[in-house]
């Protein structure tokens, strides 16, 4: 098999449309804000996310953030988003990292290389160390954590709070 990380690009619109809708809106704390949207509105998100990494017409309180595509032979199967920096309040909720697999592809490992894969982008970015958060009941994401040298600081509101030390 091969794999390929891509930042989110126009480009692909119509293959993204797709694999968004495939997400759910809201699942054990990751948002996909991009699911049920048209797809007129769909390019807007997607020009948002393009600037966001870009450090671009940032919302109040914002961060610079880059979304990737996961590709398993040419196939999207997961995304990440990987905030460049925090906040007081990303400290304390959400973190540096979000990622998440359609949900028919679950289950065969590809989790834990699309987390390798954003580690290793957030360590060409001089990102040290790395805060994931999920939720407590979120079995799969925790263990992705751990597999991936996660090491539980502490859990709260129901969340594990996650730092990965990079080198």
């Amino acid at each position: 098999m091969q794999y390929q990380l891509e930042k989110v690009t126009l480009e692909k619109m119509i293959q993204l449309y797709s694999f968004y809708q495939q997400i759910p809106a809201s699942e054990c704390g990751f948002e996909n804000p991009a699911f049920g949207l048209s797809i007129s509105d769909f390019e807007g998100y997607l020009q948002k996310r393009i600037d966001s990494a870009n450090g671009k017409n940032l919302k109040p309180g914002r961060v610079p953030s880059t979304e990737y595509i996961f590709y398993v032979d040419g196939l999207p199967v997961g995304l990440a988003r990987l905030r460049h920096y925090l906040t007081e309040d990303l400290l304390k909720h959400a973190g540096h990292l979000a990622f998440a697999i359609v949900p028919k592809f679950r289950g065969r490992g590809f989790a834990n290389i699309l987390l390798k894969e954003v580690l290793e982008e957030a360590r060409q970015k001089s990102i040290n160390k790395v805060l994931l958060t999920c939720n407590l009941d979120n079995i799969g994401s925790y263990k992705t954590i751990e597999k991936n040298g996660g090491i539980l600081e502490k859990t709260e509101n129901n969340e594990r709070f996650y730092w990965i030390t990079l080198s």
